[in-house]
Formats: C-alpha cells, structure tokens, sequence
C-alpha cells in the first residue's frame, strides 16, 4: 500500500504534487495490471492535509483507478486531550491510539464525501471498542483496522467488537453493519451514492478470497 503520510514535520505536511502523485499511482495500477492483477492497491493517507489538499488528493486517487483507501496514518497534531503534563506530549512525531480517534473520524468523513462514496475506505485510528468501530463505519468505513488496541487487549478484542458492532447497527434498525456505512454521511451528500453494498462486497471478497483474488 503505497503511504502518503510525510514526517511529522511542519514544513513537509502539503501534499505532493498532484500530477506526481497521480504518475505514482498509475504506474502503481499499471504494474500491478502486469504482475499480480487480483491483488488490490490501498493508499494510506495522513489526517493533516487542508481540505483543499484533501480535496485535491482524493480526486487523483479516484481517478487512478486504486482500490481503496486507509484513513488514517499517524497524525503530527496535537490535540487538547492529550495530557499535557507528560514530558513526551509535544515532542515531535507521530500521535497514534486513543488520542487520533476525533482526528481519525473527521478526515474519514470528509474522504468519504470526497470521494462520493465510490471508493472503500479502512477506518483506522483510535478504535478501542466496537462503539468506534461502528462509528466509523457510519462515517464511511467499509473495513476498519486496529493497531494500539490490539495490542493492548489482544485477539479477544475481535469477537467483542464485532458482537457490539452488530447489536448497534441492529438498535439503529439496519440488517447488516454493511447497510451502515456511510449512513452519518449520506444526508449531507444528497443520499446514498449507490455504489456501497456492491464495493463493500468486491472489496470484502478481494481482502478474505483465500488466493487474493475477486471473483
């Protein structure tokens, strides 16, 4: 998966180029074409882009032709729930865990819209429970990821999200968590692009089919 995630440095927090990206990312799709086609490409972008770079940014992936995207990678913000009184809280670097769940969440739906619901998105950052992982899938998650969290509880983490998971989608009257994606976003994007149920379900098959291929 190709990271657009720059260091934690001021001066190299913008975006690339557009066109550079997009040469990237074609010739990311092109070898991949030629190589291993089943495979699906996933960019993982940073939380810190200006909405006009955000912008700019997810147009060229949607364009590209690249299947997914993985909002967030770390993030070089500093919010105010951190606890200032440690030593470490302003250094330099990349904030991960339980303080990106706010940061995380906001660049999630703004991709979302974005990207007009036609691309899956991997929610990623600060979920703990399954009460974050079902609002990212509100926000637009078709998958979501755990790092800190799992490390602090380990695999049980799993079957306890999922089970929350599917009891909140079920008291928000959805069948499935997958009719749940997007659905915070939706009403500000003039309804439902449409395209959800059918990439979720493509996506789904590329990341679980056991050669990573999509049938």
């Amino acid at each position: 998966a190709p990271q657009l995630s720059p260091p934690p440095i001021p001066a190299f927090r913008s975006a690339k180029h557009p066109s550079e990206l997009e040469k990237v990312l074609k010739a990311s799709v092109a070898k991949r074409g030629a190589v291993c086609p089943k495979i699906p490409i996933l960019v993982k972008i940073h939380p810190d882009f200006p909405d006009k770079e955000l912008k700019e940014v997810c147009h060229v992936i949607k364009a590209s032709g690249i299947d997914g995207i993985i909002v967030a990678a770390p993030s070089a913000q500093r919010p105010d729930t951190l606890d200032t009184k440690e030593k470490n809280s302003h250094e330099f670097g990349g904030l991960s865990g339980a303080p990106m769940k706010k940061i995380s969440q906001d660049a999630l739906t703004k991709v979302y819209k974005y990207t007009d619901g036609q691309i899956p998105l991997i929610g990623v950052g600060g979920i703990s429970n399954g009460k974050d992982a079902y609002e990212r899938v509100r926000a637009g998650a078709s998958l979501v990821q755990m790092y800190t969290g799992l490390a602090y509880e380990g695999p049980y983490a799993v079957p306890r999200i999922k089970w929350e998971m599917e009891s909140l989608a079920k008291g928000d009257g959805f069948a499935t968590i997958q009719e749940a994606v997007g659905a915070d976003v939706k009403g500000s994007m003039g309804g439902s692009s449409g395209g959800d149920r059918e990439l979720s379900h493509r996506f789904s098959t590329w990341w679980f089919s056991p050669d990573g291929g999509s049938s």
